[in-house]
């Protein structure tokens, strides 16, 4: 095998003597080439003409590659999986091989947004750097398998079984439109509480993992229960109601902080590795009269069919104490503007009144009112900044007591660029991101489990910082048809949009 010098190690060699054709004769490891499919051709052509940073050995798939791709792939790359193909089998991963290098270099995939200075969250599913360095190698090297004896003991994820106290059920299993690409959907489950109870972890499971994207459980307290009941009774009878961003439910606005009636209580994603158990003796409390709304992203692009996702949630024990997990939701105003300005014409689409005349029919005349006279932005104290597309705003919260962090999330809509959640953002000395999102994704959006609990302390403060991308690139395609940037506001619809984040924390006696 050829010897690199150790300072060259992992850099790549274009230009230089050594190409990648000698590089293939003197590894007599290369035993297996593959064409390309025709569909990938075009979106492959400009990676494949360029080698990766060469190591200094070829990676062979089941002494390097195979281990992976059980970690991190194959959990949603498997047959009745929601990717479009498998990368179980061994002739699958070579196969695909090229397809598996281009989206790591690029890093689409394995699908993981939090970066910049997020803290370490448990079950990360993002790949180093070397493991890059050795699928784009072994992809480049024409995918060798190697010798069977290299191969390790396969150890994959799976979804645990739980052993429930309540079972949430959709009723009926729903079939998705099939001439959507994807579609969002809304049930409403009722546990039937009489007293208060404690949720103390759960479990959501999918029955057609090959088109369930994602699923959130959001707790509505009885207050919202009428507004469900309206959404339910206007759906179009295909069983639960279209919902995009959240749960349909109009969000009240109070002095600037959120007062929306629900929550999110947690949720499920392609490759979850079984059900979620909260630290001992707590747990989420659900008052007499609370419902759950299961939100289903359906995604049709692998397959077709039906689903009947359930719930499984398990209780505290009524003799038991436990410690009731607290909840805090952060908000920044959304005023988008377009590359080129804010126009004075209220019929243009890039006028704010336009906006706002488009949202109010669906979100009502309170909340359209409230955000367009400017509570929220009087709150935040802090100008909105745009710059030919790119638009950012931000909102400073204290904080009320003493709580250690356990769980966070964000969420904006298809304009989304990053998110930011920071404690004492103007504070060297006690500075600390907690969530940080660089390249934020709708599709792939999910709540995070911290590796070391975050303490926070009364007095505070925590930032929310968002910023949107609304170019004309960057725009949302409709029946082939790319739209125009808008003036875009709070929203639930699709060309809406939110900023908003939160986190799930522990009282801190």
């Amino acid at each position: 095998m050829f010897k690199f010098q150790s300072a060259l190690i992992g850099l790549a060699l274009l230009g230089s003597a050594f190409t990648a054709q000698q590089w293939h004769a003197q590894n007599s490891l290369i035993s297996e080439t593959r064409t390309f499919h025709n569909s990938h051709q075009k979106q492959l052509s400009q990676l494949v003409q360029r080698q990766p940073p060469l190591l200094a050995y070829i990676p062979t798939y089941y002494k390097d590659v195979q281990p992976i791709l059980d970690k991190n792939c194959v959990s949603c790359h498997i047959e009745g999986g929601i990717a479009p193909f498998s990368l179980f089998h061994p002739k699958e991963a070579v196969e695909y091989a090229r397809e598996a290098q281009f989206a790591v270099q690029k890093k689409k995939m394995p699908p993981w947004m939090p970066g910049g200075e997020s803290p370490k969250f448990k079950d990360e599913t993002k790949l180093t750097d070397d493991e890059i360095a050795v699928i784009a190698n072994w992809a480049w090297a024409g995918a060798p398998l190697g010798k069977t004896t290299d191969a390790k003991p396969r150890v994959l994820p799976t979804q645990q079984n739980s052993k429930p106290d309540v079972v949430m059920d959709i009723g009926k299993a729903f079939v998705p439109n099939p001439e959507l690409t994807d579609e969002y959907r809304c049930f409403v489950v009722d546990p039937k509480l009489e007293s208060e109870r404690f949720i103390t972890g759960y479990n959501i499971i999918p029955s057609n993992k090959k088109i369930v994207h994602h699923v959130v459980i959001f707790t509505v307290e009885p207050q919202m229960v009428p507004e469900l009941k309206k959404l339910e009774a206007t759906a179009d009878g295909r069983g639960g109601y279209e919902c995009f961003g959240g749960p349909g439910l109009p969000i009240r606005l109070s002095a600037g902080a959120s007062n929306m009636g629900f929550s999110i209580m947690g949720n499920w994603v392609p490759g979850s590795k079984g059900g979620i158990q909260y630290p001992k003796n707590t747990g989420i409390s659900l008052k007499p009269g609370t419902v759950l709304v299961l939100q289903v992203h359906y995604n049709l692009l692998a397959g077709k069919g039906s689903d009947r996702t359930v719930a499984h949630l398990n209780l505290a024990d009524t003799t038991e104490k436990t410690t009731g997990l607290r909840g805090s939701i952060f908000m920044s105003p959304v005023e988008i503007a377009c590359p080129s300005g804010i126009s004075s014409d209220p019929n243009n689409t890039c006028s704010r009144e336009a906006a706002y005349k488009a949202v109010e029919p669906y979100q009502g005349a309170e909340l359209t009112n409230t955000l367009r006279n400017g509570l929220l932005l009087t709150y935040c104290q802090s100008k909105p900044q745009h710059n030919n597309g790119i638009s950012t705003t931000q909102c400073n919260f204290p904080v009320n007591a003493d709580r250690n962090i356990l769980l966070v999330q964000g969420h904006m809509h298809l304009l989304g660029q990053s998110i930011k959640l920071e404690l004492n953002p103007d504070n060297p000395k006690t500075r600390k991101v907690i969530l940080e999102i660089p390249n934020w994704d709708f599709h792939w959006q999910s709540g995070y489990w911290l590796e070391n609990p975050i303490p926070i302390s009364k007095g505070d403060t925590v930032r929310i910082t968002c910023t949107w991308n609304n170019t004309p690139e960057n725009q949302p395609i409709q029946n082939g048809k790319q739209l125009e940037p808008r003036y875009t506001v709070w929203g639930e619809t699709t060309r809406d949009e939110m900023c908003l984040a939160g986190y799930t924390a522990l009282p801190r006696n």
